[in-house]
């Protein structure tokens, strides 16, 4: 199950077709202006066969000698048409017309289908965003682009990368964990959650994107890499027909100035291309010191077989983000606690320790968390599709290799200065704060909080998280037709290697209360009247943490499925097998004392030992699907399905290696993997002018993996990952969108959901705070909310597109919830309202001008996106002045001029 074992997938595209008598269908398509349709998809239905027209609105299209033909037309924003053409086996002209399709209802989808369908044909929901839909949020983050999806909801307050999406209530630390992200229909990362990165890391947006889809359920547990809940498809442009050219030039508050270009078209009548990319530099939306900067470059090349086609894809990306972090707030608000000078506090980011070295006898570490979270790689991707006979063959391979590190400050305690130094001697005579800096006082207070003077505890981590990925997926598809009836039978195989080291280090340092803070050193008088220095440059420790280890997971699966059509009735049916087999090494680490230590603070430091462990783990499982979706009429479509997918334990886990005095792993392999079922039904509805959908739906996890307190095989108690839990969320979507004028279109979304834990018993510890002691209290959070979830989402917009103006206004609600699992935290509701403005001229004959302005977060609205997860347990900072929190990000315009020539 190496990356041999892919490749050798990989030559399987490649083998010979044989080829028959073909007729040749031809004609013009046209809109209902009578105007060419350019770069529009004319493609014989269920196969890899297909065509893109000129800049004529012309196509020719090649086909095997039959009595007839179902043809599929399709155009971004446009409605999808299918039609049955009689052949007579001689060159044969027919023409077409398409109308606009303003709810992307008729949309051919290509998320979770092996087949050509749109998206009211879907055995479940699926969402899809166009391009101009995407660009119309000018979004901060991927966060931006998706709170706007039903069922869904993101905490986008930390920035470009790092968003944390939870879907339809299920429990997750976030980021991704369920719901992956694919480019063309490849994962970006085939196993997430190898260390805590998030998979939007190594991914950006831009123009060249087509259109997202978000298959919820459905048979996108199935295809492809699977996904237990459902998978984020970017989809790219693939050029084809006339070359068009867009430029957008883009600056806003904070100093933001950016550059996104997307150029595509077609080189002959067999090659087509698309180039696209940006570059960017920005100090905001909020002010830590550190900007974002840097560049994507990403295209596709297409060459036109017969019957088929082969494509490349490439991404080259160089860029560091900010990433925001929570800070203190004042308690039972949400409001930002003020620092010591009597300003308020926006970041505990510091320029002040952007650059620092960690010395000890063993070595040294240098840290510049000036950097953010960086990722520096390529992608490539090859795609090959063929039909022959009556059946359709597709391989896509993707490779990945990427640089990244995430180094970052985050925030613990808060305590009065008094109270702080107390803690670290309660006999000491006296003591002294100065600045790291400069060695002078400490500022006092100038009157904020009550005249008390704070300081803080941070920490610093630095990670060094080099990821690859190597990934190939092969489907065959036939198609069988009886009488009125229609199965489209698809076989597959995927298979998948992923690597990622994970080399950290953890310091920790002290600063005062304020924004952007200085370090600040502390020295204690003893009872013996002795001098102590607690901080050595403001660092609280030397090396408190050291990590070295690596993670491999070889993935293999089988699929198969069939979408069945018995006239107005569709079916879907299909079964997966994955395998699973991790590698884990992991570098033992020790602590050191340091005989010519100066400070506390680096009288000890931990360091790699030189010996490393090994663990070797494997698992399986399967899913399935059952979905229906039936016709009532032109405009009304019922469906329905079940599913059950799985979610294999993460391999971060058995990072633990000790073993008990017995010799057994203290982690042991769980014995079950979380199972996912999912049942869902509901209703889509599109005329002319009214859209909407209705979906109800019901989701369980069985054998939640969580960390509670396990008594080993030596009888003593330790913290393990256990597979013991459940939840349960039942709830309803509702979307609907109404066109009051030519350009004028109202649309609105709800979720409500009522999620809760079914089983969810943890062990506290006492008064003590140490595991395994007399004191330690069994709780059960049975009925609780799941941890930072709403019960309750709202999005509605308003949005004119005609006569050269686009404007819109988008609000977005998020429902209260709760930042711990004890349901003690919880984070009021909030809402955002976004507003879009622009204007487009003409300045030739196919060249425009667009000059627009986007307002995110118009009012300025405050709101807590996320308590501090990073805290372990509430209880520990009930007593605390201020707690941490994220907020959603602050008001920013921005503006920017296109140009499409």
């Amino acid at each position: 199950m190496k990356s041999k074992f892919i490749f050798a997938m990989l030559l399987g595209c490649f083998f010979a077709i044989e080829v028959q008598a073909q007729t040749i269908l031809s004609g013009t398509i046209k809109d209902t202006k009578g105007e060419p349709m350019i770069g529009a998809t004319v493609a014989l239905k269920g196969s890899k066969i297909g065509t893109t027209t000129n800049a004529e609105g012309k196509y020719s299209l090649k086909l095997d000698n039959a009595p007839s033909a179902r043809i599929s037309l399709s155009a971004v924003g446009y409605k999808t048409i299918t039609e049955n053409i009689m052949l007579n086996g001689n060159e044969q002209q027919q023409d077409f017309v398409l109308s606009e399709d303003v709810f992307n209802f008729e949309q051919v989808v290509v998320t979770g289908t092996s087949t050509t369908r749109t998206q009211r044909e879907m055995a479940g929901s699926l969402t899809q965003l166009s391009a101009k839909q995407l660009q119309a949020t000018s979004p901060n983050s991927m966060a931006d682009i998706l709170r706007f999806i039903p069922g869904v909801h993101v905490e986008g307050g930390g920035g470009d990368v790092a968003s944390n999406i939870f879907v339809r209530g299920l429990p997750s630390g976030g980021q991704y964990k369920y719901n992956p992200i694919e480019e063309d229909g490849m994962p970006v990362q085939s196993t997430g959650y190898l260390t805590s990165s998030a998979q939007d890391v190594y991914f950006r947006p831009d123009l060249g994107i087509a259109n997202m889809e978000f298959a919820r359920g459905g048979s996108s547990t199935l295809f492809g890499m699977g996904a237990p809940l459902g998978v984020f498809n970017y989809i790219s442009k693939k050029g084809g027909g006339v070359g068009e050219t867009e430029v957008k030039l883009s600056g806003g508050q904070y100093n933001l100035y950016r550059v996104d270009f997307n150029t595509g078209g077609s080189i002959s009548d067999k090659w087509q291309y698309n180039l696209s990319g940006f570059a960017r530099y920005d100090e905001g939306p909020l002010i830590t010191g550190s900007p974002s900067r840097g560049y994507q470059l990403r295209g596709n090349i297409t060459r036109q077989l017969e019957n088929g086609y082969f494509r490349i894809y490439f991404r080259t990306l160089d860029d560091n983000s900010q990433f925001f972090l929570p800070f203190p707030h004042v308690k039972n608000s949400i409001d930002a606690a003020l620092g010591n000078n009597g300003k308020e506090i926006t970041t505990l980011n510091t320029p002040y320790g952007g650059n620092f070295s960690l010395v000890n006898p063993l070595g040294t570490i240098t840290g510049s968390l000036g950097n953010g979270v960086t990722a520096k790689g390529n992608s490539f991707m090859f795609e090959f599709a063929k039909s022959f006979n009556g059946w359709d063959f597709q391989s896509k391979t993707r490779l990945s290799k990427f640089e990244h590190r995430f180094d970052f400050w985050s925030p613990g305690k808060t305590f009065e200065i008094d109270a702080y130094a107390k803690s670290k001697n309660p006999t000491q005579k006296s003591y002294t704060y100065t600045y790291a800096d400069n060695g002078l006082p400490l500022t006092l207070s100038t009157g904020a909080n009550n005249g008390k003077t704070y300081v803080t505890e941070e920490s610093i981590t630095l990670r060094n998280r080099p990821m690859s990925d190597y990934s190939t997926d092969l489907r065959l598809t036939k198609k069988i037709v009886k009488g009125t009836s229609e199965h489209n039978i698809t076989i597959g195989a995927f298979g998948a290697v992923t690597r990622q080291l994970q080399d950290e280090v953890g310091t920790g340092v002290l600063v005062e209360l304020n924004d952007q803070p200085r370090l600040v050193d502390l020295a204690l008088v003893d009872a013996n009247g002795q001098t102590v220095k607690v901080t050595k440059a403001g660092f609280r420790q030397n090396i408190a943490g050291r990590t070295y280890n690596t993670f491999e997971a070889d993935k293999v699966a089988f699929y198969a499925g069939d979408e069945m059509v018995f006239n107005k009735l569709r079916v879907d049916a299909g079964l997966r097998y994955e395998a699973q087999q991790g590698v884990i090494t992991v570098g033992e680490s020790a602590a050191y004392a340091n005989p010519s230590a100066t400070t506390s603070a680096d009288a000890s430091y931990r360091w790699l030992t030189g010996k490393t462990n090994f663990r070797k783990i494997s698992f399986n499982d399967y899913s399935f699907v059952l979905g229906t979706n039936y016709s009532l009429n032109k405009t009304t479509n019922l469906y329905g399905s079940f599913t059950k997918g799985f979610y294999f334990p993460e391999l971060r886990t058995f990072s633990n290696i000790s073993r008990d005095k017995n010799g057994n792993f203290i982690q042991a392999v769980p014995t079950q993997n979380e199972s996912v079922y999912q049942l869902e039904g509901g209703a889509k509805y599109a005329s002319d002018r009214l859209s909407g959908s209705i979906a109800l739906y019901y989701n369980t996890i069985k054998n939640r993996l969580q960390n509670d307190i396990i008594s080993g095989s030596d009888g003593v108690l330790r913290e393990i990952t256990n597979a013991v839990g459940s939840t349960t969320t039942y709830g309803t979507e509702i979307s609907v969108a109404y066109r009051l004028s030519a350009g004028l279109i109202i649309d609105a979304n709800t979720t409500l959901q009522n999620h809760r834990y079914d089983e969810f018993f943890k062990t506290l510890p006492g008064a003590d705070g140490t595991f395994g002691t007399a004191d330690d209290s069994k709780v059960d959070y049975k009925g609780n909310w799941i941890l930072r979830q709403p019960k309750f989402m709202l999005n509605a917009g308003l949005s004119y597109d005609k006569k050269n103006w686009d404007l819109g206004l988008m609000y977005n609600y998020e429902g209260k919830r709760y930042a711990d699992d004890q349901n003690n935290i919880e984070m009021p509701a909030y809402s955002l309202v976004n507003m879009r403005a622009a204007r487009s001229f003409e300045v030739g004959t196919k060249q425009t001008i667009k000059i627009g302005l986007n307002l995110y977060n118009t009012f300025n609205n405050r709101g807590l996106t996320e308590g501090d997860p990073r805290v372990a347990d509430t209880s520990t900072i009930t007593n605390d002045p201020f707690y941490n929190a994220r907020p959603i990000l602050p008001r920013r315009l921005t503006a920017s001029i296109t140009f499409k020539f």
